[in-house]
């Protein structure tokens, strides 16, 4: 990939790529900055068994600069919405917030 293709898949560059997913993972992070396994609607197969959590790309929240702590509120099954750094690759998932959920008979995010 020469220079000029490599900065078209820069954010801003390339268009700005917004996804909706639900949480799958926090757990194993090797890195262990509270990244978690994000299923995006409509970017990620919604069957698990054509493609299992484990195949998610690893998802980076985004924190607030002021943020006085590490962690982060984000739970197996939560909405969240994020960007793609990387645009169309759909391989560097950014989460900057979580939707706001109640409970109901049925768990949608459980059929995911």
């Amino acid at each position: 990939m020469d220079s000029t293709t490599a900065m078209s898949y820069h954010t801003g560059l390339d268009g700005f790529i917004w996804f909706v997913g639900v949480v799958e993972s926090r757990a194993t992070d090797p890195l262990h900055v509270n990244r978690c396994k994000v299923r995006a609607l409509g970017f990620h197969e919604l069957d698990a068994r054509i493609l299992p959590t484990d195949d998610l790309p690893w998802a980076l929240p985004l924190l607030p600069l002021t943020a006085s702590r590490t962690t982060i509120d984000i739970l197996e099954g939560d909405w969240v919405i994020g960007f793609f750094l990387d645009a169309h690759l759909a391989q560097q998932p950014i989460i900057f917030g979580k939707l706001p959920s109640y409970p109901s008979d049925s768990d949608v995010g459980s059929q995911i």
